[in-house]
């Protein structure tokens, strides 16, 4: 993002008239009338919102519709509002893989192979991750044994023992379950897609 461009600020998906998401990765709410429970008209002044930041780095903020609130990511919202999505990808990738940086044009759709491959490719996890593929899809990754086994609910052993290339347990689960470091070195192939 350059100084000079200028902030661009566009209804927020499912919000419009509640709020709105600048090119730049802000959020803000906008001024307008809400009637309370009592039945009172209020005046409720627009503002810049400020993110929280999630356990696994992204930002995100508390939009309210309807008297419910929603955490939503920002960058998944600057998306939704600025980059056209033709393949309707499901994920969205930081470029430079700081996840701070909720600029557009630090964004892009992507499958969740690609986001995962992307975050190998330019060493955005740290050792050991654990890779996860279904039917040749890449389908997971992971920062341990322990949690591959806790997000899937296959025995930590099992994946320990796939992971060491062990023959009675070349598969857990109809999964294969790959060190990271295996592949770092080389693009994953088709057979690992």
């Amino acid at each position: 993002m350059k100084m000079t461009e200028q902030e661009i600020w566009r209804p927020v998906k499912d919000y419009e008239g509640l709020y709105e998401v600048s090119n730049f990765g802000r959020v803000r709410s906008l001024t307008r009338k809400v009637k309370t429970s009592k039945g009172i008209t209020q005046t409720w002044i627009g503002q810049m919102l400020t993110p929280g930041k999630s356990g696994n780095g992204y930002y995100y903020v508390t939009l309210s519709k309807n008297g419910k609130s929603k955490a939503r990511r920002v960058h998944i919202l600057v998306a939704q509002a600025f980059l056209p999505n033709k393949e309707n990808y499901q994920q969205v990738n930081h470029i430079d893989g700081d996840k701070s940086n909720n600029a557009f044009s630090n964004l892009e759709w992507c499958t969740p192979h690609q986001n995962i491959k992307h975050a190998v490719s330019n060493g955005l996890f740290n050792n050991p991750i654990i890779l996860q593929f279904k039917n040749g899809k890449l389908v997971g990754a992971f920062h341990s044994t322990r949690d591959a086994a806790k997000a899937t609910g296959l025995p930590y052993s099992a994946i320990g023992k796939c992971i060491q290339h062990s023959p009675e347990h070349k598969h857990v689960g109809g999964c294969v379950f790959r060190r990271a470091t295996e592949i770092c070195g080389r693009p994953l192939n088709e057979e690992e897609e």
